[in-house]
């Protein structure tokens, strides 16, 4: 392997992929088909495939997929949380925890 050195690593100006990357990708194959306009339509295929989506959730009352649709259109909505770390139960217990060592200690 004149291309790699004595660990395993390529040698400067030498590809480990002399092609290049690949042009088409399944996802750029599905972009493409998404935007384009079947014949006889004004309507793009994700136009079409997001109105039969939505058409279908709200015929069925399916309000996952609908959640799921506005989920991904406008994100999911963001929840926050307070957290109160010190509660009475948890205080009274430190403090017999504490107590405990004490004792401990002087023992």
């Amino acid at each position: 392997m004149d291309d790699r050195d004595e660990h395993g690593r390529f040698l400067p100006g030498v590809s480990g992929n002399p092609n290049g990357r690949t042009k088409f990708s399944l996802v750029t194959i599905l972009k493409e088909k998404l935007q384009s306009v079947p014949e006889g339509e004004k309507r793009t295929v994700a136009e079409i495939l997001i109105e039969s989506y939505l058409a279908n959730a709200f015929k069925t009352n399916d309000g996952v997929a609908i959640r799921d649709f506005l989920d991904r259109v406008d994100g999911k909505p963001k929840q926050h949380l307070t957290v109160d770390d010190q509660t009475k139960e948890d205080s009274e217990f430190i403090q017999e925890v504490k107590k405990l060592r004490e004792q401990l200690q002087k023992e």
